[in-house]
């Protein structure tokens, strides 16, 4: 019995040679075979007559063969031409460079056989160059009349699929060996999900979606296949983060900040506003995030105007109310210094307990710099605003317990890491104004929870989106 992890040498069809050219596209086993999905399908169901072939379209075409010519180019090159016929007319096929063709052609001249391929027609003669064949019925069928008759052909008569070749792969010799797969290693794949709820989400089984993708028998049979295996890719996907995540706050646990009733009334009365009741919402989720001793990962999503900011200030002085230091970073330098100059703002009524800030971006004299260094070494800043100056290898914090970061999706992993890695297990909170539905968030940010802030406060001007062609000027 095929087992999916047997080297595909083994399979019909395939052998040394041939594994080493599936090898170079890194497929070495049955499941790699059975799981490498085609980059393309063609139709190749219809069966033109002559008369009807469209020009310029890849199209099948059944039709007699009735006789070959094997000639000389004026450069001195072979190529050869068969004409052959239906009951609406006549076409040629012609081959270039392919010297074994006549061999293969001769012994069925009278047959019937299906040409697949891009056509033309010079002066009232449909022409195929380089076409595809396959022969409908063998040499003693030849008496039979001309209607065109059944193929389980790999290869057309049916969805065709297209795989990357390399070596001496082409495409007909990956789909016999990838439909040997099918029949000797198919059964092994294990199914993930109980009949119930296959048949509650109107699923192919996973053997059959497998099968489709390679080998559909139309066009609704593979996109379901598709679907299905988009569903089994997200789920496992999304199970594995969220048991990478379990094991990395499991085992490495965070700091758990105290927010009283008292600390959230000295943070509130700085504003000089109500929060919305989505931004009291988005503050209860982060506060208890910050409450507990896993460390906070969390993504805050909203519209441009919605008070992202303000949240995000919130939770920065929560993290200063407990001796820590925040920290929130920024892609440019001019977001940087307009959250800095919007904190200040916020700040200005806080007498003289007043939060310590900095704005460190790479614009600064080099005795500012050095000066904003020395004062988050010692803790003298509780809260620096700053771009990606902030991971320079230089910066160190006294005790770094939030992150906040902006644009999120303008940084890579690296950078968001290396300046969480500035503190001992810091919550992290990351803010994007991009429009993300949460099914895609969950997808896409599988570590982070999702706290979304719908609508504005009151007196802001809604949000308008709008596409712009080139050369609109309004």
């Amino acid at each position: 019995m095929t087992k999916l992890d047997d080297d595909i040498q083994f399979l019909k069809n395939v052998g040394p040679a041939r594994a080493k050219d599936f090898a170079r596209l890194g497929i070495k086993t049955v499941r790699d075979l059975l799981f490498t999905f085609p980059r393309d399908l063609k139709d190749r169901t219809r069966v033109y007559s002559i008369s009807d072939a469209p020009e310029n379209a890849d199209i099948s075409v059944a039709v007699r063969l009735e006789r070959i010519r094997e000639r000389i180019s004026r450069q001195r090159k072979s190529f050869l031409t068969a004409s052959a016929r239906d009951e609406t007319g006549w076409m040629e096929a012609v081959w270039f460079h392919t010297p074994w063709m006549a061999a293969k052609l001769r012994p069925r001249i009278g047959t019937r056989i299906l040409f697949y391929g891009r056509g033309t027609r010079e002066f009232n003669t449909f022409k195929m160059v380089n076409p595809q064949c396959e022969f409908l019925e063998t040499i003693s069928e030849a008496e039979n009349d001309d209607s065109v008759g059944k193929t389980d052909s790999l290869h057309v008569g049916r969805i065709v699929p297209e795989y990357p070749c390399t070596g001496h792969l082409n495409q007909n010799a990956w789909r016999r060996v990838m439909n040997t797969a099918i029949e000797a290693g198919l059964s092994q794949v294990q199914e993930l999900y109980p009949d119930a709820y296959l048949q509650k989400r109107g699923f192919l089984t996973r053997q059959a979606a497998i099968k489709a993708m390679h080998f559909p028998a139309g066009e609704e049979e593979g996109l379901r296949a598709k679907e299905r295996l988009s569903w089994d890719e997200a789920l496992l996907l999304e199970l594995s983060i969220l048991s990478a995540r379990r094991h990395l706050l499991t085992d490495r646990p965070g700091r758990s900040f105290s927010i009283t009733p008292t600390i959230d009334y000295r943070i509130r009365k700085l504003f000089p506003f109500q929060f919305t009741a989505a931004q009291d919402k988005a503050v209860e989720e982060i506060a208890a995030d910050m409450e507990n001793p896993l460390p906070m990962h969390r993504l805050l999503q909203g519209d441009v105007g919605c008070g992202k900011t303000a949240v995000a200030l919130y939770a920065c002085l929560a993290a200063i109310a407990n001796g820590a230091q925040a920290c929130v970073m920024a892609p440019i330098g001019l977001l940087a210094r307009q959250h800095y100059e919007t904190i200040n703002r916020l700040l200005a009524s806080s007498g003289k307990n007043r939060v310590q800030t900095a704005l460190l971006v790479s614009k600064l004299k080099p005795s500012e710099k050095q000066g904003i260094l020395d004062n988050l070494k010692n803790g003298a800043i509780q809260l620096l605003i700053a771009t990606h100056a902030a991971i320079a290898e230089r910066v160190e914090f006294k005790d770094l317990g939030l992150v906040i970061i902006d644009e999120q999706h303008k940084f890579g992993v690296q950078q968001r890491t290396a300046l969480i890695n500035k503190g001992i297990r810091p919550d992290t909170l990351v803010m994007t104004a991009t429009p993300i539905p949460r099914s895609l968030a969950l997808t896409v940010f599988g570590d982070l929870e999702v706290t979304t802030i719908k609508g504005l406060p009151p007196g802001r001007k809604g949000i308008t989106t709008k596409a712009v062609g080139t050369g609109q000027s309004d």
